[in-house]
């Protein structure tokens, strides 16, 4: 007999799993799971406690609203996780909307299953342009249990101009203190082992530059 004609499901199938990675202790492993048993349809975070076996979802979405966009550890319980999102928002008194495809940071306890977003409402009030992307996490301070770095490019006033700031935001509290603040055209920041930002990466007409703090001056070169 003849076999069944491929479809276009046959290669366009996301994968049943991906994004598996330890927690830094080794006693639980996430996974991304793309569920479809025809009554659910969807994507899942699954976390397996590898001491008792046990397997559970700390998060579903059906990629209507939302999509995971990636999945990391933040120590041996937490889970960062950013998402991304179709949107449709004006700026300032604009009347007009413009379409953006938008990122946010969750923060899922995996004892507990409670899930948070990591900026509060008061804090994000404060920009006079609601940042898009809200999950570019420069450093999870894996040293300190309840802050990360975190960077946020936006207009805090209908007079500024673009500006790219660094936060160190507390994930339990949801409150964020300034680290630092520059020009919008940073394309990324990497930091030390000593967790002090010291690579810059602009973009400017198309052209990368890269700079470098010396700790020893604190000047950028």
């Amino acid at each position: 007999t003849l076999a069944s004609p491929l479809t276009y499901k046959d290669f366009a199938n996301l994968p049943d799993v991906s994004q598996v990675s330890l927690s830094p202790n080794g006693k639980k492993l996430f996974s991304k799971i793309y569920i479809n048993n025809g009554n659910v349809d969807g994507s899942a975070i699954e976390v397996s406690d590898l001491t008792t076996s046990k397997k559970k979802f700390v998060l579903f979405t059906d990629n209507s609203k939302y999509d995971i966009r990636w999945i990391r550890w933040k120590d041996d319980v937490t889970l960062l996780v950013g998402i991304v999102f179709p949107e449709r928002r004006s700026v300032g008194q604009s009347a007009r909307k413009y379409k953006t495809r938008e990122t946010r940071l969750m923060i899922i306890n995996t004892d507990n299953d409670e899930t948070s977003m990591a900026f509060s409402q008061s804090f994000l009030k404060q920009f006079y342009v609601l940042p898009v992307i809200q999950d570019y996490v420069i450093d999870i301070l894996p040293e300190d249990k309840n802050h990360i770095l975190i960077g946020l490019s936006t207009r805090m006033s209908m007079f500024d101009v673009n500006k790219f700031s660094v936060f160190k935001l507390n994930i339990v509290t949801h409150k964020s203190s300034l680290i630092k603040t520059d020009t919008a055209n940073i394309a990324s920041l990497q930091t030390d082992l000593q967790h002090n930002i010291r690579v810059i990466e602009r973009i400017k007409d198309g052209v990368h530059h890269i700079e470098v703090k010396d700790m020893v001056t604190n000047k950028w070169r």
